[in-house]
């Protein structure tokens, strides 16, 4: 037996609808859901090595998405605030700090049990004098670190602005 199934233009345009609906939705999501999620330390760490004998400023970063982040990329900046003539108003001025490693392949996701170590959570570290630097309160640190998602490739930068120790 063979059935005819007609189509109506109201059917037509319900159903393209539907579609287009569950698209956007699709979308929506892997655009919100799927991006990277990191968290940065609020609170730099001071560390002097005994066998190096200079102080160094510690950075982290903790991957909180439960898939690989790729190409982290960090840059740390001396943000240095200025009044502009003849209105005063207030702008920024960006000079780059040197990391010790600013950039890693590879960031492992979190797991859903927590483990022996910490694998998601990368440490980065600098040189610069950052405690003199901040001594002036019209200075500021900010560290920004771009990263990729593990499973959809989009990327996302996060900030973050330190103002003392």
């Amino acid at each position: 037996m063979i059935t005819v199934f007609t189509w109506t233009y109201g059917e037509m345009a319900f159903n393209m609808i539907c579609s287009f609906t569950a698209s956007i939705l699709f979308l929506f999501f892997i655009l919100i859901f799927l991006k990277p999620s990191i968290t940065i330390s609020p609170v730099i760490s001071i560390c002097v090595p005994e066998f190096e004998g200079k102080e160094f400023y510690i950075f982290k970063i903790v991957n909180r998405s439960y898939f690989s982040a790729y190409d982290v990329n960090m840059e740390l900046y001396l943000v240095q605030t200025y009044a502009s003539p003849p209105s005063g108003k207030l702008n920024n001025r960006y000079t780059k700090l040197v990391l010790k490693l600013n950039d890693i392949s590879h960031l492992p996701n979190r797991p859903l049990l927590k483990g022996r170590t910490a694998d998601y959570a990368i440490r980065f570290k600098t040189e610069e004098d950052l405690s003199t630097i901040l001594k002036d309160p019209a200075n500021s640190i900010e560290i920004r670190v771009k990263l990729k998602h593990g499973l959809t490739g989009l990327s996302k930068v996060y900030g973050y602005q330190y103002c003392d120790l």
